[in-house]
């Protein structure tokens, strides 16, 4: 039940941002480069970011202004997962696992729940990062990207939702 209010929830806030996207697209005094951007954020950097994540979340972002979601997504995709490992180390220390004298890193499942279980984010948010990237009940973005299995289609209509959720991520973590 939980799932479907979400993708309930997902597609209304879709609409109301495409509304927004579409008024800051029609800004004639606005004009938002991956430079720009870069330059915006490296001023506002949290210390959980290196200047290469930035550098991607930058160039990610300008590509979602500039309304190619399918090479935004491809971008903010993978960055978001690091984002969200860094958060989790910076906050509890190194989420790898060791095996066998072997160091591998956490899965996107395994970042978000060492982010749940020490309450590093509002429960609602991680349910919505759960849910749209990671769970196969639903739209399993991360995976079905990334392996080449989400037609051009969703990845466009979906890439925007990433595109927020890596603008709304930036602005909750950065303030925790």
């Amino acid at each position: 039940m939980r799932v479907e209010v979400h993708k309930e929830l997902r597609a209304d806030m879709l609409f109301i941002i495409g509304k927004v996207y579409l008024q800051i697209r029609n800004c004639d005094d606005i004009d938002l480069t991956g430079e720009q951007i870069f330059k915006y954020l490296l001023e506002r950097k949290p210390s959980f970011l290196s200047n290469d994540s930035i550098f991607l979340l930058s160039k990610g972002l300008a590509f979602g202004f500039a309304d190619d979601f399918v090479s935004s997504a491809h971008i903010l995709t993978p960055t978001l997962e690091c984002m969200l490992r860094n958060f989790a180390e910076y906050k509890c220390g190194s989420s790898a696992k060791w095996h066998l004298e072997i160091q591998e890193d956490r899965t996107l499942g395994g970042i978000l729940n060492v982010i749940k279980q020490n309450d590093l984010i509002d429960e609602e948010i991680y349910f919505e990062l759960h849910c749209f990237l990671e769970d196969k009940i639903d739209v399993n973005y991360r995976n079905n990207l990334l392996h080449g299995l989400m037609p051009v289609k969703q990845i466009v209509n979906d890439g925007i939702y990433l595109w927020w959720l890596c603008i709304k991520l930036l602005s909750t973590l950065s303030s925790e």
